[in-house]
């Protein structure tokens, strides 16, 4: 796990081997549309070993080495005391921008020998569906909204199993109290028929 690791976060951080997460990282900072951020995630994910993704720590530890590596002008926060717990990651954009502020709560699905794929998709938007409650109804914005130059946030709820995932997620306006309905899910399968 440890060799394996090292080895993500080398191709990572050079942007070598055909990962490209900084492209899209870089689309995201500019446009702050979600979907750039996925597909960064799915591209890590992608290229790692399943022997590897065993844990929401897992998947954590890489996230945390993409979004450290790739948004160099942001704070990247990890398991930060924010409100009534503790935040997985949250992303503060550079102060002389109006960028959206990111907050990221991950959960990992540990797959039955007995769920086919409509009932492990399912779990996993549930899954997803409950990170996105958590960090709203834990207040994990707390320690972000220190921040003054933050506008809104873009809460994520993203639930792994192997190298599948979905999320949601929520634009919320803190200084208006207003939320914005604007959910999305999303799959790696998904996206992968897509392409085909």
């Amino acid at each position: 796990m440890k060799r394996s690791f090292k080895q993500i976060m080398r191709r990572i951080g050079s942007g070598i081997e055909g990962l490209e997460t900084n492209d899209c990282l870089h689309k995201f900072v500019k446009g702050g549309a979600v979907c750039h951020l996925m597909l960064a995630i799915k591209k890590v994910v992608m290229s790692s070993s399943f022997k590897s993704l065993t844990s929401e720590q897992s998947y954590h530890n890489v996230l945390f080495g993409m979004l450290f590596n790739g948004l160099k002008k942001w704070v990247v926060y990890t398991e930060a005391e924010s409100g009534h717990g503790f935040l997985d990651l949250g992303l503060v954009p550079p102060p002389c921008s109006s960028l959206t502020a990111i907050i990221l709560e991950l959960k990992h699905y540990k797959e039955s020998k007995h769920h086919n794929e409509s009932k492990k998709k399912e779990a996993l938007s549930s899954m997803a569906k409950d990170a996105l409650q958590q960090i709203c109804d834990k207040r994990y914005d707390y320690l972000l909204n220190t921040y003054e130059h933050i506008r809104e946030f873009r809460f994520i709820g993203i639930c792994f199993s192997g190298k599948d995932f979905e999320y949601e997620s929520l634009l919320v306006n803190p200084k208006k109290g207003i939320k914005r309905k604007e959910r999305e899910a999303a799959s790696s399968r998904e996206n992968k028929k897509k392409k085909k």
